[in-house]
């Protein structure tokens, strides 16, 4: 059973299930489940992307993941940059919790995945949206598994 403790009634109803569980004298197993820094979709879903990117602009894959995450730094300091005793660094898509100052939430996620598209339209490069992404993703990562 999944409760959010932060709501009052999924709360009431994890005390009420903890004590009826004492009372048994049952053996149970507590795990706190924690927030990713973004959807497992958000992280293939925008590196498709860069490797688009990548390939059409004549770049290797780490170059365009550096240089775009870069550019959305210095546009968004805000989203893109965490401070780190005293200096400022880029933020990373690897995997962490939502708490992870150094790695995209899902909020900055979603944020620089609509820069990104924008910025590639802007060039006249179309991007799939996630949708198109999810339906053809094998066929699209097909066509770029020279890059990924």
């Amino acid at each position: 059973m999944k409760l959010d403790l932060s709501k009052p009634f999924d709360l009431n109803k994890a005390k009420l299930r903890f004590y009826k569980l004492c009372q048994k004298g049952a053996k149970i197993e507590l795990t706190e489940f924690l927030e990713t820094s973004k959807t497992p979709s958000q992280h293939r879903y925008v590196h498709a992307c860069f490797g688009i990117l990548a390939d059409h602009l004549g770049y290797r894959l780490e170059s365009i993941k550096q240089k775009y995450k870069r550019m959305f730094a210095e546009e968004y300091p805000d989203l893109g940059l965490y401070e780190d005793n005293g200096e400022w660094f880029i933020k990373s898509f690897a995997d962490g919790s939502e708490s992870d100052k150094r790695v995209y939430n899902k909020k900055e996620s979603s944020a620089f995945i609509e820069w990104m598209i924008m910025k590639a339209s802007e060039m006249d490069i179309d991007l799939p949206d996630a949708e198109t992404y999810r339906i053809y993703r094998f066929e699209i990562e097909k066509e770029l598994q020279h890059i990924l």
